[in-house]
């Protein structure tokens, strides 16, 4: 990339288009401007479409327009209508509430939290929690899958407190809850539907997924009563609960905080870094949860980025030229995330 003395000050100026010029919803999550023009970021892009296994797709980003404002927009990136409940980036800092990136605005309230609990993450910051008190709490709601749920996270646990939660949604012990979990102290991930009070059954893979000290991309999906848990992209396991997840008002919509952390239960609250969590009111594919790996993971192969800023675009046919700086953006979902 050309130096970043040419973009403006958080990456205001920066603009994304398709190959016929479109323009491309974004989101900036992170801006570091740094010293000796070394800048870093984090960058969400909506795309309608990607194409597999091929090398003529391509994305461009553009910069350089005097005048331009920032147009970074959440929102528009994690679409409600496309399914999106709440995306959690947790990359504020301190002690004040998370924000949802989409439009639905469900910012998630700290609890016990300190100075202390903002870490990098895989993605620009995490919250990384004791293990003793610290979780985020979600405003009631949690009411309708009726078309499924999807959920995914970025973790770091560091260590196999028993039952250690990612989420647990409900109304208090044995009460409407959905579970993800480590099952027990095993290194297995586990997932539990109840309607009311009564129990679908633990829903566990085998494989020893769940790894201490070393980040992992986890998700599980229920649809009916069909339950499926992933690891790093790849289907680790499911089954099938024998309850549907009740339509109703959740009022305890925990990350990393169990219902039943009292006596005689005692479950763990989740110790570890916790980042990027994404929450939808559908069933996401399989291939729709190996392209969210396969495009945030490190040294991802996904896209590859190449200068060539002697290219100029015109502003939605008005003959405007808005930017005259550019790198192309190339493809071997919904949206992906660029490192710059």
């Amino acid at each position: 990339m050309p130096a970043d003395t040419q973009v403006k000050a958080q990456g205001a100026d920066i603009r994304f288009a398709k190959m016929d010029g479109t323009h491309l919803a974004y989101q900036i999550e992170r801006w570091v401007d740094g010293v000796n023009d070394k800048d870093t970021a984090d960058i969400w892009v909506k795309i309608d479409t990607v194409f597999g296994n091929s090398d003529a797709q391509f994305i461009n980003m553009y910069w350089g327009k005097s005048d331009a404002v920032d147009s970074s927009n959440s929102g528009n990136v994690f679409a409600t209508g496309n399914g999106f409940v709440g995306v959690w980036h947790l990359n504020t800092t301190g002690t004040g509430s998370r924000p949802d990136a989409t439009s639905n605005g469900l910012s998630a309230t700290t609890n016990n939290y300190n100075s202390s609990v903002s870490k990098p993450g895989y993605i620009g910051n995490s919250d990384s929690l004791n293990g003793s008190n610290q979780y985020l709490s979600l405003p009631s709601g949690m009411s309708n899958w009726s078309n499924g749920i999807t959920y995914y996270c970025w973790a770091y646990p560091t260590s196999s407190g028993s039952a250690a939660r990612f989420m647990d949604f409900g109304n208090g012990q044995q009460s409407d809850n959905i579970i993800f979990s480590r099952n027990g102290t095993s290194s297995n991930l586990c997932v539990q539907v109840l309607n009311g009070s009564d129990y679908g059954g633990q829903i566990i893979e085998n494989t020893g997924a769940l790894v201490n000290n070393q980040w992992g991309h986890y998700a599980f999906t229920v649809n009916g009563t069909c339950v499926k848990i992933y690891k790093n992209g790849v289907y680790v396991g499911g089954g099938t609960s024998t309850q549907t997840i009740n339509n109703i008002t959740r009022n305890n919509n925990w990350f990393g905080r169990s219902a039943w952390e009292c006596a005689p239960y005692n479950d763990a609250y989740y110790k570890g870094k916790y980042d990027e969590i994404v929450l939808s009111n559908v069933e996401r594919s399989a291939d729709w949860i190996k392209l969210c790996y396969e495009n945030q993971k490190q040294n991802q192969a996904f896209a590859t980025i190449k200068d060539v800023s002697t290219f100029y675009l015109t502003d939605d046919g008005r003959g405007t030229r808005i930017q005259k700086n550019q790198v192309q953006v190339d493809f071997s979902g919904n949206s992906f995330w660029l490192k710059k």
